[in-house]
């Protein structure tokens, strides 16, 4: 079966994709990467192709949500893609604003992963050679995560943020349950790095702190996974 959203006819030799929300991070990512390629664009999905320390990557824009983020993970597999790797940003519990954090596991709670057979309520875990690839030697927090669908409704609500601290939930977002439980499930070797951008008290980050710290967030993240790929992938 060939990809119906994301435009992938043009890529070969290629087994590692970095997803984003914002298609702006696709063109931060093209600053850091060499023999930059533009694969194409539809809808949310923005896709280039780049190398860094000599392994060559796709970067995927995928907006926002669970949904779209099963998508790609799917139609990227289709494409022999084996390692996938979320790179965008959280909502910090109990973390200060400015953190960089890695999800050594999620909490379930978007919708689209029950379609694939995970519970409700479900912890994930990340890839353990990513984790370990990702934080060596570098200021980066494992941390649990919790997903949800939910943004206004839930992650934005301060009673909802007071309950799962009961279960040591550091980050909120709405797509790592997904990309963790859906990319397992498929047995792909998946893991989410973020930047705390926004905290509990949803005290924001200035734009000159935002995007120093998102290209501190992108060069960890292009070190860590290349250099899983020449520990685990030789």
């Amino acid at each position: 079966m060939e990809p119906i959203y994301l435009p992938l006819n043009d890529i070969k030799d290629i087994d590692t994709a970095i997803l984003v929300g914002d298609k702006k991070r696709v063109n931060l990512f093209s600053n850091y990467l060499e023999k930059v390629k533009i694969i194409g664009s539809r809808r949310e999905f923005h896709i280039r192709e780049g190398s860094f320390n000599g392994y060559n990557f796709l970067i995927v824009s995928i907006g926002i949500g669970a949904p779209s983020a099963a998508i790609a993970i799917e139609e990227l597999r289709m494409k022999g893609i084996k390692v996938i790797v979320r790179v965008g940003t959280a909502l910090g519990v109990g973390v200060d604003i400015g953190s960089i954090v890695i999800a050594k596991e999620v909490i379930v709670e978007d919708g689209t992963s029950l379609t694939y057979g995970i519970s409700k309520g479900d912890i994930v875990s990340t890839s353990p050679e990513l984790l370990k690839s990702i934080t060596h030697e570098r200021d980066i927090l494992p941390v649990r995560f919790l997903s949800s669908d939910g943004f206004y409704s839930q992650i934005w609500k301060k009673n909802f943020i007071e309950s799962i601290k009961k279960v040591k939930v550091k980050a909120l977002d709405m797509e790592t349950s997904t990309i963790l439980g859906v990319g397992t499930k498929l047995k792909m070797t998946t893991s989410s790095v973020c930047a705390i951008t926004v905290n509990e008290y949803h005290e924001f980050l200035s734009l000159q702190e935002r995007e120093e710290l998102e290209n501190r967030l992108i060069k960890f993240s292009l070190n860590g996974i290349s250099g899983y790929l020449s520990t685990y992938k030789k």
